[in-house]
């Protein structure tokens, strides 16, 4: 791992462990053996360190569920691709060195310093339940779903799943797993899809 991405990760930790704003530059540095200097060639300051976080560990993943919607060929491609979405994101937060983190809080710290995420965040959320409903309408055509399926609300019934279960996974005593991810989406599934 190259030292951008080293600051990166690291800083992903912290935020996540004590907030952004109560994270400084002198944290970041203390465990990864880096100079102020070395910070500085790569970053201007802490705010650009949290804009990058974000990108990579949040607006990827929005990116990468507007790829599944558009590369599907069938209803079950992106039943499948949203559950590996979500059994990775699980992945990162699991691999984060703090008893259940929230990557919620990080979500909304860096909504409030820069409106532009909000505004994207928004955006997208609207655009991606036209594009899953869009789709879901094409499977309700095609007989892969049930006729009786309203695309509108199942388009937010699956965005929302996944939200919730990240929700659940920072609220919740118990772990929910990969297993249970898997029985969501299939159950999902089996509901709307024609008998075969």
């Amino acid at each position: 791992m190259n030292t951008r991405e080293r600051i990166l990760s690291h800083s992903f930790n912290l935020f996540m462990k004590r907030g952004y704003t109560s994270v400084n530059i002198s944290h970041i540095l203390k465990d990864l053996n880096i100079s102020r200097g070395g910070f500085y060639h790569h970053f201007k300051n802490k705010e650009e360190v949290l804009k990058e976080v974000m990108e990579k560990y949040y607006i990827d993943q929005l990116n990468y569920l507007t790829e599944i919607v558009e590369s599907a060929r069938n209803f079950q491609d992106i039943i499948k691709g949203i559950e590996k979405l979500a059994v990775n994101q699980m992945d990162v937060f699991i691999n984060i060195q703090e008893e259940r983190p929230n990557h919620y809080y990080l979500m909304f710290e860096a909504m409030k310093l820069f409106p532009e995420m909000k505004e994207f965040v928004s955006r997208w959320y609207v655009e991606s339940v036209k594009k899953l409903n869009s789709f879901i309408e094409k499977c309700v055509e095609s007989g892969e779903i049930r006729s009786d399926i309203e695309p509108s609300m199942l388009s937010i019934q699956i965005i929302t799943q996944v939200e919730g279960l990240f929700l659940m996974s920072h609220l919740v005593s118990e772990n929910i797993g990969k297993d249970e991810v898997f029985h969501v989406f299939n159950k999902i599934y089996n509901n709307v899809k024609y008998a075969s």
